[in-house]
């Protein structure tokens, strides 16, 4: 559906993301964060029916946050370092199914491991987490598949085609830690006639597993109802340059709901191609 057509692109081309989350329960505020990222896209290239996506970190700060949770967040930070440079191979629908440098991926993780995280290998609180990491940052794949960052900057940008109107992708649930949420989404295109592309996506998710039992077993007596309604989605909008199939901007928002909102997690993010202009090649 999107051309894709890079030939008259000037890399690196720069996306500035914001990200606000805010996890609430009874309706109080428990933590609230903004995030500034840059992101540099240093390369996309076409070999058949796979496209090869290059991006860099430029920037990734936490400019809002609890100061109680300061260690905490900076300690987390840390963890993007291994994939601040990323080499992504996508399927035609814009899916990732390789991470191409996945070998210096995992030897950065090695050696933040050995070197600003060595003194916590003995941290039996810390241990799980590190352990954890080392299956991330072998297999990087399966972490950028549930990344809420990658799903909505990918799948509607960069595939070469959009085979139906829906498509189904797993994020990971903010409430109940450690489980999975599969979302169906459906999408809208409109043409504006000026060149550019408006797309709306919505997704439903459902949970994968018994998340009724969860409840029952660790929020119930808690929130003393004995309602679980649990909902999660996720609502998005885009603006396409329908030529190049580049993204001019995106706003998404990603709300998970428990017990008629008495327990609520809230992702806004939000897209800008900050380049003042994509430069195209003329023939004088």
């Amino acid at each position: 559906m999107l051309s894709l057509d890079t030939q008259g692109l000037y890399f690196p081309l720069t996306y500035k993301i914001g990200q606000k989350t805010c996890f609430s329960v009874n309706g109080s505020v428990i933590n609230e964060t903004e995030t500034e990222i840059e992101w540099n896209i240093e390369q996309i290239s076409n070999f058949g029916d796979e496209t090869i996506v290059h991006i860099k970190t430029g920037s990734h700060n936490v400019i809002k946050y609890n100061q109680q949770y300061r260690q905490l967040i900076e300690f987390m930070c840390m963890f993007n370092i291994p994939i601040s440079d990323l080499v992504l191979v996508l399927d035609r629908t814009g899916t990732p199914v390789k991470v191409k440098n996945q070998e210096d991926i995992y030897e950065r993780w090695k050696a933040l491991r050995l070197g600003s995280f060595s003194h916590l290998e003995n941290d039996e609180t810390v241990r799980p987490i590190l352990a954890a990491a080392d299956n991330d940052f072998k297999n990087t794949i399966t972490l950028i598949k549930k990344t809420p960052l990658y799903v909505l900057f990918l799948q509607d940008v960069y595939g070469q085609e959009i085979i139906s109107n829906s498509s189904l992708f797993i994020l990971p649930s903010q409430i109940f830690t450690g489980k999975d949420v599969v979302f169906k989404s459906s999408r809208e295109i409109q043409s504006n006639g000026d060149g550019y592309l408006k797309i709306s996506v919505d997704a439903g998710g459902v949970p994968k597993g018994d998340f009724r039992k969860l409840y029952n077993d660790k929020f119930k007596q808690l929130f003393q109802d004995t309602s679980y309604k649990y909902e999660n989605n996720l609502k998005a909008s885009y603006s396409y340059d329908s030529k190049q199939g580049i993204m001019d901007s995106c706003q998404a928002e990603l709300v998970e709901k428990l017990a008629k909102d008495k327990m609520c997690s809230k992702q806004e993010f939000e897209f800008k191609f900050i380049k003042e202009e994509i430069k195209v090649w003329r023939n004088y």
